[in-house]
């Protein structure tokens, strides 16, 4: 593991993998720009909610990831971490109770081909798709940048999310 910042690892490309190969069994996913296509179907019973009215409230008031970072440290109960995915970019160990990361900003990685820039994944979904997950694959919150839409999966976090709809300004679709 490479630490990138408190709070968020870099995963190597071998665990990698594993995820990637569980979550395409849990939830299906196609990615696709093409707004009718469903990208995520996942095997547990899921609630989609628009998020396209919330953006301005995500960009001006850090109380909204900050509502996301604690439903995670919530429903994660005692696991030590859950997986935070950008897709086709990092996968990483996140630990949102020690999340020092700041919000669009890139992180060097210093490796032995000179080194890259890291960008962490966002609660948003704007410009990507950013999957964190339990690490059992038991709930997943999964952005879809295209539609403007959160996916979520798992009985607690659903409840959570749900009980949190109105200040994030998401709506169930």
């Amino acid at each position: 593991m490479v630490k990138i910042v408190d709070g968020w690892e870099l995963i190597s490309f071998k665990c990698s993998e594993e995820i990637w190969e569980n979550f395409e069994q849990q939830c299906k996913f196609s990615p696709s720009i093409e707004v009718d296509k469903e990208v995520f179907a996942p095997k547990a019973e899921y609630d989609i909610y628009d998020c396209a009215g919330a953006f301005l409230k995500y960009e001006n008031d850090n109380n909204w990831s900050n509502v996301i970072r604690n439903i995670f440290i919530k429903v994660k109960g005692s696991d030590e971490y859950i997986y935070a995915l950008d897709w086709q970019h990092s996968e990483l160990r996140y630990i949102p109770e020690i999340d020092r990361s700041e919000v669009n900003k890139a992180y060097f990685i210093d490796d032995d081909n000179g080194g890259f820039n890291i960008y962490l994944p966002k609660f948003y979904p704007d410009g990507d798709y950013y999957l964190f997950l339990a690490k059992d694959f038991r709930w997943g919150y999964l952005t879809d940048p295209w539609r403007q839409q959160i996916i979520v999966y798992g009985d607690e976090l659903r409840n959570e999310i749900s009980r949190n709809s109105k200040f994030l300004n998401i709506s169930v679709v």
